[in-house]
């Protein structure tokens, strides 16, 4: 049922069981690692860089008291001003019946339900809200387990607790310091209470406070040009101040802020994929050192298939069917567990960063790039070796192939007196290195490699840990009070 050479493929493999398990380890931890950090990278990588620093976040903000209709169109009209979007905004408590600690809330209120370009949100179940209903982010359940029917208790401005019914999950991207954030339209509004003359900024938004609530209006403003941000703010802070606006707080946005985080959400990711393509060179040093061993093992085996009229060119395949038979075992296991890793990883991440995940699925791009790697790597890293080792002769490979007597002369003569003054068994062991420079020069190359990336990743570890702590010595205090 199965050719000879089949045969000697897996009598290869299975002769040397320890040998087998180490280069299959070696294929899975590389595969491994990539496939994990690929898929958790797809599946988490651009939902958490939504939620630390949204692509729809407004390039200038003023939170006013009130905003007549005549100059929001005023506003809308000015040449530097993209889009221009305005909500009522609520810093205040919740909590669900049958659950006492309240939580931080940031209720937005919309005119209207017109579709938002600015701090944009989606349902993801449930319909938008009437009066006595709201609809709360997903994120919302890694504060308390709330569902669609739930009853919750909001503070309104007087600090009056407000039954709202949950009628919907929002997907939103949008950044708040407050524990969630809520979705209510104006006829919702009139239980909240009106708009307060209280000067609001951050510590209202802070989590776990028990400051009074606050309410709002939030104008939102993308620029034309990003870049004449900070001149934009001024001119209509200016315009706000003449029309006698009360503005409680206003800011404009870093150009390169969103960048900056992506570097260093994308900058880690980086440094993970090249520890596993550090981890798949290692193996193919192991791969390269295995097969120069078997090769030196099975010399006489290569010279009688030669001299029945073996090719070196099926002799090598014979050889790469063994490697290919360690891959295809190595890559499925490490694609396999690599899949799971990255379901455990993102759940743990999402739950820490109160990230709401779509449901976990990989594309088949992240499949494929871990295939290609985990099979193709081993086959290429072993034609090396194979091409050397096969083209012996078949009188050199059956006659005397190893160490003999002539060889020992030889070395002898050509330098193996220089370790005449040594142990008889240190000796030997030296003369066994430099017979084959190159594979010495391997040897050595994996020792290095593994040495160096341990070398790195620990200073680096004990370089950011030493960093940190000495920021938080000097920020540290034992209390600290917002007025």
């Amino acid at each position: 049922m199965i050719n000879v050479l089949t045969r000697k493929a897996i009598a290869d493999i299975t002769r040397r069981k320890a040998r087998t398990i180490l280069i299959i380890l070696g294929i899975l931890i590389g595969v491994l690692g990539l496939t994990t950090v690929n898929a958790a990278n797809e599946l988490f990588g651009q939902a958490f860089l939504n939620n630390v620093a949204p692509a729809d976040v407004p390039d200038m903000t003023f939170n006013v008291q009130s905003l007549p209709s005549s100059l929001v169109t005023t506003l809308q009209q000015r040449p530097d001003v993209a889009t221009l979007e305005t909500r009522l905004q609520l810093f205040t408590h919740w909590h669900l019946d049958g659950h006492k600690q309240p939580a931080s809330i940031e209720i937005n209120g919309y005119m209207n339900w017109q579709q938002t370009h600015i701090y944009a949100f989606t349902l993801k179940s449930g319909h938008l809200p009437g009066r006595g209903e709201i609809v709360m982010d997903a994120r919302a359940r890694f504060v308390q387990p709330i569902a669609i029917g739930d009853s919750v208790t909001i503070d309104n401005a007087n600090g009056q607790p407000v039954k709202l019914r949950v009628v919907g999950l929002a997907q939103a991207d949008e950044y708040s310091q407050s524990d969630t954030v809520g979705y209510m339209n104006s006829d919702g509004w009139q239980q909240l209470a009106q708009l307060s003359s209280m000067p609001t900024n951050t510590p209202n938004q802070v989590s776990g406070t028990t400051l009074p609530p606050s309410l709002q209006l939030l104008i939102k403003t993308r620029t034309q040009n990003v870049v004449s941000a900070e001149q934009s703010h001024r001119q209509i802070l200016r315009t706000l101040n003449l029309a006698h606006i009360t503005t409680f707080a206003s800011g404009w946005s870093n150009p390169g802020g969103r960048d900056s985080i992506q570097l260093g959400i994308t900058g880690l990711l980086i440094v993970v994929r090249v520890l596993a393509a550090i981890a798949l060179a290692l193996v193919c040093l192991m791969i390269l050192n295995t097969m120069t061993t078997l090769l030196s093992e099975q010399m006489k085996i290569i010279g009688t298939m030669k001299a029945i009229g073996g090719t070196r060119w099926r002799i090598i395949s014979n050889y790469l069917l063994s490697i290919g038979i360690y891959a295809v075992i190595g890559t499925a296991l490490g694609i396999g567990l690599g899949l799971w890793f990255s379901s455990q990883i993102t759940n743990v991440i999402a739950t820490i960063g109160k990230i709401d995940l779509p449901p976990y699925q990989v594309s088949l791009g992240v499949l494929l790039i871990s295939a290609l790697v985990g099979l193709v790597t081993p086959l290429v890293a072993a034609l090396f070796p194979l091409w050397l080792g096969t083209r012996i002769t078949v009188r050199d490979a059956i006659s005397s192939y190893g160490v003999s007597s002539s060889l020992t002369v030889r070395e002898t003569n050509s330098g193996g007196h220089s370790f005449s003054w040594l142990p008889q068994t240190v000796s030997l062991g030296l003369r066994g290195i430099f017979r084959k420079p190159w594979l010495a020069l391997l040897t050595l190359l994996a020792l290095m490699l593994s040495a160096t990336v341990f070398m790195a990743i620990q200073v680096t570890s004990a370089s950011i840990s030493a960093t940190l702590q000495h920021g938080s010595d000097l920020n540290h205090s034992d209390l600290s009070v917002y007025l």
